[in-house]
């Protein structure tokens, strides 16, 4: 799961895949890591969220973060919260 935006003008990705949830704006860019970290920046909003964690701890197969999408849970909350 990468959102690395500068790819959707170099492939073909379609937007709905380069954004982690329907809240960001389109002005919005970021990355998820490999072993659990997410940072995502939103100038539109003022808002950068990162979001530090070990995925791979205690195995590598450690697949619980991404299956229950708590990065991009977490992310969209936020920007509910911030609408209100």
């Amino acid at each position: 799961m990468i959102f690395d935006k500068p790819s959707l003008k170099l492939d073909s990705l379609k937007p709905a895949d380069a954004y982690p949830c329907p809240e960001v704006s389109p002005e919005s860019f970021g990355h998820s890591g490999f072993t659990g970290t997410f940072v995502w920046m939103d100038p539109k909003c003022g808002l950068m969220y990162v979001f530090l964690s070990n995925r791979v701890y205690p195995t590598r197969n450690n697949s619980l973060i991404s299956d229950l999408n708590v990065r991009t849970e977490i992310l969209s909350e936020v920007y509910k919260q911030l609408k209100h």
